[in-house]
């Protein structure tokens, strides 16, 4: 429905929320206040400086402060009117924070005497490159470099759209690079010295700037990386293993002098349980530590604190002990990450750090009863976004709205799809108690909750084949309508969805085959459920891109039209979902006569009561060449849109 109105109000606060990351200036907002992201380059903190950051956190905030997976530092609860004079008064200390484009160097580079090479050179010439070229604000607002000198915190296991690793060979380190790093690399372009690798980064990065901002390293084609290629020797280099980085870890220093008895032993680490530490803490332990001592931020969202004598290393780890920080390796809580779950996320289902209490206290009570089982790398999750899981995480525990499951790894697999873990999930599951934790949502019955979401959307789609006429629909459409129907909760609307002849197998030959998705809204966008995509498709929504309302002002079009004209370079064998403006189903029709390359397929459902109808009987009537399908009328909207989409992707629950 066009309502520009709502649009220019309502879109730049989801797009804060969702598109980009949370920042001094721009804080987020969340379900405990604003949320303060700071992004600091590896030169690290003084105690001075941290324990000054504490006390903002303190005074201006609710007094949390929490290490990410990607080595930053929030500052949770910050309200309204504390948020300008926070972000003042962090400003007047000239702290090392990266602005822009995120460049990730390893958090001990030019410490770690086990690091294949100094990554701090190589990220000082990358941001120094980004603005050379005038790159600031043409690239993804969550697009990342990761410079990984490998040593004691491998940055590996983080998502990059590019990485570049170090390679010792003998004397001479060599740096290899690729694109789209999320697990698996989607282009392995190369090796070269340090300035070769630069190079390549940076052309990279243009490559990405031309393709606007929505796009990312794993979203380019091959023939778009080729001359990339070129900048970089032959044959690329094995990526490392994505490998659990160990914590609590001692890091020998790359020079170590000795005075008298003392040796200084380089880097230790300790670990504030979850990744989560309180101002008055944090204050404590920046008191207790050397005034020449400097804080970096691990992947273990842990402190890193060097450099240290063996007397320094002893009262830091006593330190550290007594605030609360964890200093055993054998902590069941390291083997537990977690999104910040409710109450201080509003999307989240699950009390996550009541529940990673939970299970680690009662892990470790069985323990000293005799146990010796050791709990697996766990990820609790309040939601289906799976905000901060690491790559390392065997089983994850998902909130939702009908109710947690596990999931295995990266895969989709239900409880009863894991024999070999079975135990382990229900050991997890006792610990857990999840049927005491008060949440309406979750099923009383301890044998059930994680049944529970299965049973509702079995019995919800019978109800709908029982109640709706399906008869006009093939099988393959009916399994569609059945899932849009689910959304809007309407069986009498099975009438008025329309299909044209091959349209399924279109649309599914095409997601399979990758293609990117391109919708009109963020809310189409946002209500694709991404595990469903059988090929980690992209999904591109081009309405927040910075052309867009110059563009529609100039030309007198909604900028719902003019972002569509953005879609040209994704356009070929792409699906596309328009459930929310008539003027982007108008505009590309428009594109399509006058010659613009195919898409796949095109699920035509805009709503409203102004050109709604008449946008989608022009679809239909259009002689265009490409499948369709339709809801006749004013009805449409994005969550039928996006529930189509997800039933394209996969068949079935």
């Amino acid at each position: 429905m066009e309502n520009t109105d709502l649009l220019e109000t309502a879109t730049p606060i989801l797009a804060e929320r969702r598109g980009a990351c949370p920042s001094l200036s721009v804080p987020m907002p969340t379900g405990d206040g604003l949320l303060a992201r700071l992004d600091f380059v590896e030169a690290g903190l003084s105690p001075w400086q941290f324990a000054q950051i504490a006390r903002g956190a303190a005074k201006y905030g609710n007094g949390k402060l929490e290490i990410t997976m990607r080595g930053k530092l929030q500052v949770r609860g910050l309200r309204p009117e504390t948020k300008a004079t926070f972000a003042q008064e962090i400003a007047a200390m000239r702290l090392p924070i990266q602005q822009g484009v995120e460049v990730r160097a390893s958090p001990l580079a030019g410490v770690d005497a086990t690091e294949a090479g100094d990554s701090r050179v190589l990220a000082a010439a990358i941001r120094e490159g980004i603005l050379a070229r005038g790159l600031f604000g043409k690239l993804a607002p969550k697009l990342s470099v990761v410079v990984d000198g490998g040593g004691a915190f491998s940055l590996r296991g983080l998502d990059a759209d590019v990485y570049v690793w170090a390679l010792r060979e003998g004397p001479s380190t060599e740096w290899g690079v690729a694109l789209g790093c999320r697990g698996a690399c989607t282009h392995l372009l190369g090796r070269g010295d340090a300035a070769q690798a630069v190079d390549a980064v940076l052309s990279a990065l243009v490559v990405l700037a031309g393709e606007g901002r929505s796009a990312r390293g794993w979203t380019l084609a091959a023939a778009q990386v080729g001359s990339l290629r070129t900048l970089l020797r032959s044959p690329p280099p094995d990526l490392p293993q994505v490998v659990s980085v160990a914590s609590l870890r001692f890091v020998p220093p790359c020079n170590a002098e000795t005075e008298g008895a003392e040796a200084v032993l380089g880097a230790q680490e300790v670990v504030p349980a979850f990744g989560q530490i309180s101002a008055t803490a944090a204050e404590a332990f920046a008191r207790a530590l050397p005034e020449c001592a400097s804080i970096r931020f691990s992947p273990n969202r842990g402190l890193l604190v060097s450099p240290l004598s063996e007397p320094q290393r002893e009262a830091l780890l006593d330190a550290a002990e007594r605030l609360g920080l964890i200093t055993d390796p054998s902590d069941p809580r390291l083997k537990i990450s977690l999104c910040v779950g409710a109450p201080s996320c509003p999307s989240s289902y699950l009390h996550t750090y009541v529940l990673a209490n939970r299970i680690a206290t009662d892990w470790t009570d069985q323990n000293h009863q005799g146990g010796s089982e050791a709990i697996l790398p766990l990820h609790l999750s309040g939601c289906e976004k799976l905000c901060g899981r690491p790559l390392d995480s065997r089983i994850t525990l998902i909130g939702s709205a009908e109710g947690p499951y596990f999931e295995k790894s990266k895969g989709s697999e239900r409880k009863n799809s894991l024999p070999s873990l079975n135990p382990q999930l229900e050991k997890i599951r006792q610990l857990a108690g999840l049927h005491s934790l008060n949440q309406p949502h979750m099923a009383t019955q301890d044998t059930t909750y994680v049944e529970a979401g299965l049973a509702i959307y079995r019995e919800s789609f019978a109800i709908i084949r029982a109640e709706a006429d399906l008869s006009k629909f093939s099988a393959e459409e009916a399994d569609v309508v059945v899932r849009m129907i689910h959304a809007c909760g309407l069986v009498e609307m099975a009438k008025n969805f329309y299909f044209s002849e091959g349209f399924v197998a279109a649309a599914r030959n095409a997601l399979e085959r990758g293609a990117p998705i391109l919708c009109d809204a963020n809310m189409v966008a946002w209500g694709i459920t991404r595990k469903r995509l059988p090929a980690e498709n992209p999904v591109i929504c081009t309405l927040e891109e910075a052309t867009v309302t110059p563009q529609a002002k100039t030309s007198g079009q909604t900028r719902s039209a003019a972002a569509v004209e953005l879609w040209h370079r994704h356009l070929e064998g792409a699906v596309i979902a328009i459930g929310n403006a008539p003027t982007a189903l108008f505009r590309l029709l428009d594109m399509l006569k006058d010659g613009a390359p195919k898409p796949a397929a095109i699920i035509g459902m805009p709503v409203g009561f102004v050109g709604a109808l008449e946008s989608k009987e022009a679809l239909m009537e259009s002689d265009v060449g490409v499948p369709w399908a339709v809801v006749r009328g004013r009805f449409g909207g994005s969550a039928v849109t996006a529930a189509a989409v997800n039933a394209l992707a996969r068949p079935g629950l």
